[in-house]
C-alpha cells in the first residue's frame, strides 16, 4: 500500500525548501494526477503479472 506518512514528510520537505509556491502548486497537481493514475491503473513501473 501507499505509505502516506512518507508522502506527508516529502510534502513537508518540499514546502520548507521551496519558496516558489507556484512551483509547489504545480508539483502538487502533478502528484495528484499521478495518484489518480496510480489508483486506477496500478504503479506504471511495477512488473505486470
Amino acid at each position: 500500500m501507499f505509505q502516506s506518512q512518507q508522502f506527508d514528510l516529502l510534502l513537508y520537505q518540499l514546502m520548507i525548501s521551496d519558496e516558489d509556491f507556484g512551483l509547489l502548486d504545480n508539483m502538487a497537481a502533478s502528484v495528484t494526477t499521478y495518484l489518480v493514475i496510480f489508483v486506477q491503473f496500478g504503479h506504471p513501473l511495477a512488473p505486470r503479472n
